[in-house]
């Protein structure tokens, strides 16, 4: 097995979320750059290959560097920090609208996207939600489930989704974006999942603000005409 190492310039570390999942692969950094060191038994992945790296060596066990395809070294591995890429590049979540707290670290963005994907959850008023619940037959009502917040915001869940007035979202992983919008980098939807909702049971919902929520699968429930009554009750106070 053969030790690789790769550099990259100081200002080029958020290249590296595109490797973040590599969990055998360290990172270490210091003025002159950004070092990534890897043990390799065959090919060097070709997301490594593909940051804009500064440079490419090959290390011997006293730790000498030789250029990829040389067969002089050119200097000798300086004494590092070795960690993770994981700890490395920690995500930050934007301030949360109604639960959560955010983490110090790189921002995350949204930017627009024209990929269409599937859509499966939708957020409307409760008003017209329990409006349309009382007239949908139940077979449009069967594939749903909804849940609901003291301000009035519904959440509605399945497929396919009531003609209401509101906002559309899609999933990647276990984040929902709304519909047209997208992380900046690909990768961070995946790291997010990975950070926040690994017990599987929850998601993060993210506004096209950047603010986001952290909501758990069991507040829903499934959609008829009866739990929305019941609902109703329970907000309104009255039968």
């Amino acid at each position: 097995m053969t030790d690789w190492i790769y550099t990259i310039a100081n200002n080029d570390k958020s290249a590296l979320y595109r490797v973040r999942i590599l969990t055998d692969w360290l990172v270490a950094e210091n003025e002159t750059g950004i070092w990534l060191k890897g043990e390799v038994d065959q090919e060097v992945p070709s997301a490594i290959e593909q940051l804009p790296c500064t440079a490419r060596f090959r290390m011997d066990i006293n730790n000498r560097l030789f250029p990829i395809g040389k067969l002089t070294p050119t200097g000798v591995l300086p004494p590092l920090k070795w960690c993770t890429l994981q700890d490395f590049l920690p995500v930050e979540m934007p301030v949360a609208a109604l639960a959560g707290e955010g983490e110090s670290a790189i921002a995350v963005r949204l930017v627009r996207s024209d990929i269409e994907r599937k859509s499966e959850l939708l957020l409307v008023h409760w008003k017209d939600w329990a409006h349309y619940g009382r007239k949908a037959p139940n077979i449009r009502l069967a594939p749903l489930r909804f849940a609901t917040n003291t301000e009035g915001e519904t959440l509605i869940w399945g497929e396919p989704l009531p003609p209401l007035p509101g906002t559309v979202f899609w999933q990647e992983h276990q984040v929902f974006l709304p519909a047209g919008w997208a992380f900046e980098q690909e990768i961070v939807a995946e790291i997010l999942a990975e950070t926040y909702g690994k017990d599987k049971s929850t998601f993060l919902l993210f506004r096209e603000t950047g603010q986001w929520e952290k909501i758990n699968w069991a507040h829903f429930v499934g959609a008829s005409r009866k739990a929305i009554h019941q609902t109703r009750i329970v907000r309104e106070g009255r039968k």
